[in-house]
């Protein structure tokens, strides 16, 4: 998620939220969230009730399309994938080239990677040759 795409996204759920607030007809205190932040690209929510999270969930839902192709919904935390990561070895002539010309090679060779997706993590240098680890977050 781009920076862009995250202020637009803060932007629209914020709305959304304050006009749940200020339309709810509840005497208790509603929307107390304990926590909300940006982790790995998800935005992660603490809500302290079910009759909560439901309203947060139904007006999640109704947001309009921030960006091309992307709708919103809310998901429990264990259905939020993990980041994909994968270390490669690389030794010889390899370890002297770019990160860069690595995974363009790679993805000449095996070109259903989709390495336009990914990320690159780290790369560190061994007397053997370089580790570089890299994936989809």
């Amino acid at each position: 998620m781009s920076t862009e795409q995250q202020s637009l996204f803060e932007a629209a759920f914020g709305d959304g939220l304050t006009d749940l607030i200020l339309s709810s007809t509840s005497s208790r205190s509603v929307f107390k969230i304990d926590m909300a932040r940006f982790e790995k690209g998800v935005f992660r929510l603490a809500i302290n009730s079910v009759e909560d999270t439901s309203a947060i969930r139904s007006m999640v839902e109704s947001l309009p399309e921030l960006w091309d192709n992307c709708k919103l919904r809310m998901v429990r935390d264990d259905e939020v994938p993990e980041p994909l990561k994968t270390h490669i070895f690389v030794r010889g002539r390899a370890a002297v080239m770019s990160t860069e010309c690595i995974v363009k090679m790679l993805a000449k060779q095996n070109t259903a990677l989709r390495t336009e997706l990914w990320e690159i993590f780290h790369r560190s240098s061994t007397p053997e040759g370089d580790v570089i680890v890299m994936g989809i977050d």
